[in-house]
């Protein structure tokens, strides 16, 4: 694979990639994910999502709420930050085909941290 600038740029978070993630660990389903991701966006808190919004997230309990937004933050977190670090490296000079890969298949943030540097 040839890398480019096009190409690194073109890359994106894909927050339905996160949310498929994050429903996978907690054994829901995507779309409660998504409901708890865009309440807790547009400004309410945990207990008032769990408690007076269960019609929208399919009646999870205060602590798969919090799981979920907790999650969801920490994930987009670590994508957000494995693309800064590819396009960090290829502006450097320094990306191969290797690092790309052990840089997207990075598990947390501290191993893409000990790839960077």
């Amino acid at each position: 694979m040839e890398f480019t600038q096009e190409t690194l740029d073109s890359l994106a978070v894909s927050e339905t990639e996160v949310m498929k993630r994050v429903a996978g660990e907690l054994n829901v389903r995507a779309q409660q994910v998504g409901a708890v991701v865009a309440l807790v966006s547009e400004g309410c808190t945990i207990p008032f999502i769990s408690r007076y919004r269960k019609e929208q997230h399919g009646s999870l309990d205060e602590v798969q709420v919090r799981d979920a937004d907790r999650l969801f933050k920490s994930y987009t977190n670590l994508e957000t930050r494995r693309l800064e670090i590819a396009r960090g490296i290829f502006a450097a000079g320094k990306l191969t085909e290797s690092l790309y890969g052990a840089v997207m298949g990075a598990k947390t943030l501290a191993e893409l941290e000990d790839l960077w540097a």
